[in-house]
C-alpha cells in the first residue's frame, strides 16, 4: 500500500507538470498582437531592459551557409490571420547575457545618418545563432526570437553595424497558423532605462529615419518598422508597426484608413483599442529604401484620435517579422539605417 501510495503520487505530479507544459503549450499559439506587449521580460529575459548585465562577447564566427536567390515568389498555403506575437514557448538561450542599455537620447538629440555597406561575416562584431542582443554605438541589435517549438526554425544574424547588418533564417508555417517565429532588428531607444522617463512626441522639431533593405521574396514576412510609444512593451504601451515591405502577412485587427505620408500610401490597422496601430503600403506595394518622418505618423495619428496627445517616445526598431522562408535558407540586409531629432 505504501508503494501504491507512492506511485500514485509520482504518476499525479507528472501528471500536474504535463499539465501546465500543455497550458503553456496552447497560450503560445495565440494571434493577438497584444500578447507582444504583456509579459515581454517573461519571453524575453535577455532583452537589456529586462535583465542589464556586462556586455556580451561576440560568439565565434560559424562558417557561413549558402543563401538561395529565389527568383520566383511561391504562393503561401494559407493566408496568416496576424502578424501578432504569441507568448514565448521557446526555452531560454543558453547564454542570456546582455549589455545594459545605452543612455536614452534627450528630444535635442541627433544621430548622423550615414549608408552602411552589406555586412560580411570577416567584419562582424557580433554573429550570432541563439537569441542574444548587444549594443552598436547608440543603436542596439537584438536577434530577438520566439515561439519556435514544433516548427522548423534557424536563425543567424550578423551585426557589423547599426546600418550594416543580415539575418539568414529557415522557418516553416507547417501549421498554418501564420505565428511571427522572430524579428532580428536594430533600435534605438528614447525610454530612460534608468528613471523610466520618456520624452514627450511634443517635445520633438523632428524625427526623421531613413532605411534600406534587400528581401529574398519567398515564404511571409514583413519589413517594418517596429515603435513602442508610452512605454516600451507594457500594458499601456502603444505598438506602431510601419511596413516598409509585405511578402504574403497580414497585420493584426482591422484596416480603419488610409494616408499619405512620407511620399507613400499607406493601408492602416488597428486593434486592441488602438494599442496596435499599423501602417501597410497600400496596394501591395514594396519600398526598399528611403526616409520617413516619423513625427509625422504620430501626429497624424494625435489628430485622429488613435494616440494620446500626450504620448511619449519609447524605442524605435527596425528589422524583419519571419513567419516563413518554405524551410529553405533566406536571407534579409539591412544597409542603412539611422534615426535623427531635434
Amino acid at each position: 500500500m505504501k508503494h501504491f501510495r507512492m506511485l500514485f503520487v509520482l504518476a499525479l505530479g507528472c501528471l500536474t507538470l504535463v499539465g501546465v507544459g500543455v497550458a503553456h503549450a496552447s497560450h503560445g499559439v495565440s494571434h493577438t498582437h497584444t500578447l507582444r506587449s504583456s509579459g515581454y521580460c517573461t519571453r524575453h529575459p535577455h532583452a537589456a531592459r529586462c535583465n542589464p548585465t556586462p556586455s556580451p562577447a561576440a560568439t565565434s564566427t560559424p562558417a557561413a551557409t549558402s543563401t538561395p536567390t529565389a527568383t520566383s515568389t511561391p504562393t503561401a498555403t494559407s493566408s496568416p490571420t496576424a502578424t501578432s506575437t504569441p507568448t514565448s514557448t521557446a526555452p531560454s538561450p543558453t547564454s542570456p547575457s546582455t549589455s545594459t542599455a545605452t543612455s536614452s537620447p534627450t528630444a535635442s538629440s541627433t544621430a548622423t545618418p550615414s549608408s552602411g555597406s552589406t555586412c560580411q561575416d570577416s567584419n562582424a562584431k557580433y554573429v550570432w545563432n541563439d537569441w542574444s542582443n548587444g549594443p552598436v554605438g547608440d543603436y542596439y541589435a537584438d536577434a530577438d526570437w520566439w515561439a519556435t517549438n514544433g516548427y522548423q526554425f534557424a536563425q543567424k544574424t550578423v551585426i557589423c553595424n547599426y546600418n550594416s547588418w543580415y539575418v539568414q533564417a529557415t522557418a516553416d508555417n507547417s501549421s498554418g497558423d501564420g505565428a511571427v517565429k522572430s524579428y532580428p532588428n536594430v533600435h534605438r531607444d528614447f525610454h530612460d532605462w534608468g528613471t523610466g522617463y520618456e520624452p514627450p512626441v511634443s517635445s520633438f522639431n523632428t524625427m526623421t529615419s531613413t532605411f534600406a533593405h534587400t528581401s529574398p521574396g519567398v515564404g511571409i514576412y514583413d519589413v517594418a518598422y517596429d515603435i513602442w510609444l508610452n512605454g516600451v512593451a507594457d500594458s499601456n504601451s502603444t505598438e506602431l508597426m510601419i511596413w516598409t515591405d509585405n511578402h504574403n502577412q497580414v497585420p493584426s485587427g482591422s484596416k480603419v484608413g488610409q494616408v499619405t505620408l512620407s511620399g507613400h500610401t499607406w493601408d492602416v490597422w488597428s486593434s486592441d483599442a488602438n494599442h496596435y496601430i499599423a501602417f501597410v503600403p497600400a496596394n501591395g506595394a514594396s519600398i526598399t529604401s528611403g526616409t520617413v518622418d516619423l513625427l509625422g505618423f504620430y501626429k497624424y495619428l494625435i489628430a485622429g484620435g488613435r494616440l494620446p496627445a500626450n504620448s511619449t517616445v519609447g524605442q524605435v526598431d527596425y528589422g524583419v517579422e519571419i513567419v516563413s522562408t518554405d524551410g529553405k535558407p533566406a536571407r534579409w540586409d539591412f544597409t542603412n539605417f539611422s534615426i535623427s531629432s531635434s
